[in-house]
């Protein structure tokens, strides 16, 4: 035991590339005799002998080697970091920032919770899913000043296998809760539970929203929750269909939206910059988990300042370095008529103001 230690550390000073630590090994050797005299049997003096550690650091190791050793060492690891695709690199931050569960299988299960029967993938991280669900739910909880009605519309962005979009449709029974997942398979999770659960009031929808329609791709992180469609956290993925949140209302005839839960690994950002502050005055709260490590093209204070001037009151609540929950709410949510009656007098304003500017340009010119 006490032999490991020491030759465990000798070799972490040799992985760390910590070059004024060479001075410390005629200490370490001590050190390690005086371990070995008074705590080790008489056979493993004789077999571990400080006479034959010392011969064999002088003729495979003197100081010279070990300097070589080292020096490959730090060189290797600058090469390492050259050759690592961006996915790695991202990979690594995202397991060094928090720990993720690797996925051992996907045996279909389907369990009671709660009263509801969900479907779910053993030995995943749908089972850590399910222990913030229901009873445990956190984003309701995260909004306790939301209390769904029973004829509120609500979207789920990020619906997973569909534990919150189960809870929220049981709220609003003469409502309607639109779930939407990207990843195929968890979709259909997603759909299973809807029927197992008898929930007709819940739609769902195979579906990414980003800034754009047409298709884009869903790149897979390490287990089966985590996707992202902008950043590639590996090599596997899957092309999926995408649209605006524009698009997604018109496509759906909804009018207003009662509450909206965005948990889309860093496409929040492009989802609502994008989207119109006409569309967004007629929903009447959010809850935006926002993650900056996945998305660095705007920062969280940007999205904050459009809420803003769409009319929506900011608090960021579970905040840390790159990833925090902003509860927007709308004090003035419209309905549909009025949106769009807004939405033609801001354009017959500009409309006018460049009238204006164009007419005093003509002005300008006639005079010379």
């Amino acid at each position: 035991m006490f032999v490991c230690k020491w030759m465990n550390y000798i070799i972490s000073i040799f992985l760390s590339a910590d070059f004024s630590q060479i001075e410390l090994f005629p200490e370490l050797l001590s050190q390690f005799r005086t371990t070995l005299n008074s705590s080790c049997h008489a056979s493993d003096k004789r077999r571990y002998t400080v006479v034959a550690w010392k011969a064999k650091w002088k003729s495979r190791l003197n100081r010279d080697r070990i300097m070589k050793i080292l020096v490959y060492l730090s060189f290797a690891r600058a090469i390492a970091s050259k050759l690592l695709t961006p996915w790695m690199k991202s990979a690594i931050r995202r397991l060094q920032s928090r720990p993720r569960r690797v996925d051992r299988g996907s045996a279909l299960k389907i369990g009671s919770f709660s009263g509801f029967q969900v479907a779910y993938r053993g030995d995943t991280a749908d089972e850590n899913v399910l222990e913030h669900s229901f009873d445990h739910d956190i984003f309701f909880a995260g909004v306790p000043d939301y209390l769904p009605a029973e004829t509120d519309v609500i979207l789920d962005v990020g619906a997973h296998i569909g534990t919150f979009a189960i809870l929220a449709a049981s709220k609003v029974s003469r409502g309607a809760v639109y779930a939407i997942e990207a990843c195929e398979d968890t979709f259909n999770y997603l759909r299973i539970n809807a029927a197992l659960n008898k929930l007709d009031n819940l739609l769902t929808f195979h579906l990414a929203l980003y800034d754009r329609p047409g298709k884009c791709t869903l790149n897979y992180d390490c287990g089966n929750w985590g996707h992202s469609i902008v950043s590639q956290l590996s090599n596997r993925s899957e092309v999926v269909e995408c649209c605006t949140l524009q698009q997604f209302f018109d496509d759906n005839h909804i009018g207003n939206c009662s509450f909206i839960k965005f948990n889309c690994e860093g496409a929040e950002f492009p989802i609502l910059l994008s989207s119109p502050t006409s569309l967004l005055k007629r929903v009447g709260k959010m809850l935006v988990l926002y993650h900056y490590d996945l998305w660095t093209k705007n920062t969280p204070e940007e999205l904050l300042t459009h809420l803003e001037v769409s009319g929506f009151e900011c608090t960021v609540t579970n905040r840390t370095e790159k990833r925090g929950w902003i509860i927007a709410t709308n004090s003035c949510c419209m309905d549909y008529e009025g949106a769009r009656n807004l939405e033609e007098q801001l354009s017959g304003y500009e409309n006018a103001e460049a009238l204006s500017l164009s007419e005093e340009e003509s002005a300008v010119t006639a005079t010379y």
